[in-house]
């Protein structure tokens, strides 16, 4: 990555990372399929920057 986070931009990523891993668990398991995950922050915290630190931990692992 390019851009190295904020703390609250890493404790962020970290706690998506931890939420996309319950709700593949829960998509997985559920007579009914959720199939989407938020990312909620104010203007200007990094949402975009965040959501790319995301998917490229989703792609390393």
């Amino acid at each position: 990555m390019r851009y190295t986070l904020k703390d609250y931009q890493a404790d962020a990523v970290g706690e998506t990372l931890a939420e996309l891993v319950s709700a593949r668990d829960f998509y997985r398991s559920a007579s009914k399929r959720v199939s989407s995950v938020a990312l909620a922050a104010t203007t200007g915290a990094g949402k975009t920057v965040m959501a790319a630190a995301a998917i490229e931990t989703l792609f390393r692992e």
